[in-house]
């Protein structure tokens, strides 16, 4: 049932709305059929895009398509293509954008319909058809201080990675190093993968969730310089943010019992946190200078 949503919940679009007459139409290919436009700009021009390759919307298998003649997609193909010459026939400027960062699957390569514009149609008609290429590239902010992360190669690094290459390394796994290293050592070095993220919008700030044995780590990024997350980097603090105990008889009656034992409260009443918790935090003036947040789970 899981695929058959997936898929279902795949094919659904959502549509831009404007002035057909007036203005910058924002048009997908099949939309653009019998219209004629002075200049065309279309974007994310990369193979498996454009055209969208071998999707899968239907459940019937590829042989019975093709032993039934129903169509594939391979008539797709031919749709596209169809309709992306048809598009670009009697425009004056025309501007193909595909970017170039490989997601480790080979996408970072532009569509076959450039490769045949730039190989064949311009060489065919070189007075009716003139290309200028150009890479462009987005400007690193230079007020941004970026912090590296690295971590050495130690003892433990070393025991693991042997033990891993013992079994082989899956090419996901040689991927998933190769896109990012850090998460290759958190996830296959160390075994901690991240479950789920989530963005609490009240508090500004997107977590991240690692279960190590029976202790939950939280990974917190703020969403805006008004996040608490965000004044509390800029003091220069770093590493550990707060600590979170998981209360069985219900966070009301925990700040009720430490209420009256003189220590200060930041919430007097539980409110809704990340991963469908209910929260409270303690002020750190009253326990040693530990930001305490008190947690429960309204399921269990």
């Amino acid at each position: 049932l899981l695929k058959i949503y997936t898929r279902l919940a795949k094919r659904r679009s959502v549509a831009f709305y404007g002035e057909p007459l007036q203005g910058l139409q924002i048009l997908g290919v099949l939309e653009t059929r019998n219209l004629d436009f002075k200049k065309v700009i279309l974007l994310s021009a990369n193979e498996g895009t454009l055209p969208s390759g071998r999707t899968n919307n239907t459940l019937i298998p590829y042989n019975l398509k093709r032993a039934f003649g129903i169509p594939t997609f391979h008539e797709k193909d031919a749709v596209y293509a169809y309709n992306f010459y048809r598009l670009l026939q009697r425009a004056d400027d025309i501007y193909l954008l595909y970017h170039t960062e490989s997601d480790g699957m080979g996408k970072g390569s532009p569509s076959r319909f450039i490769l045949q514009v730039r190989r064949e149609l311009a060489e065919h008609y070189p007075n009716n058809i003139t290309i200028h290429e150009e890479v462009l590239s987005a400007e690193n902010a230079t007020n941004i201080e970026s912090t590296i992360l690295s971590y050495p190669k130690d003892s433990f690094a070393m025991s693991r990675l042997q033990d891993i290459s013992k079994k082989g390394f899956s090419p996901s796994a040689l991927n998933k190093y190769r896109n990012c290293p850090l998460k290759f050592y958190f996830e296959n070095v160390l075994g901690l993968k991240c479950y789920k993220t989530e963005v609490v919008e009240d508090q500004k700030v997107k977590t991240a969730f690692l279960k190590v044995g029976e202790v939950k780590l939280e990974l917190l990024e703020p969403t805006c310089p008004e996040s608490t997350i965000q004044k509390w980097l800029d003091k220069g603090n770093k590493g550990i943010h707060h600590m979170a105990f998981c209360i069985e008889d219900g966070v009301a009656n925990a700040l009720a019992e430490v209420s009256e034992k003189g220590i200060r409260l930041i919430d007097e009443a539980p409110r809704k946190g990340a991963d469908g918790l209910q929260i409270a935090f303690l002020h750190p003036k009253s326990t040693v200078g530990i930001l305490t947040e008190l947690c429960e789970d309204p399921n269990k």
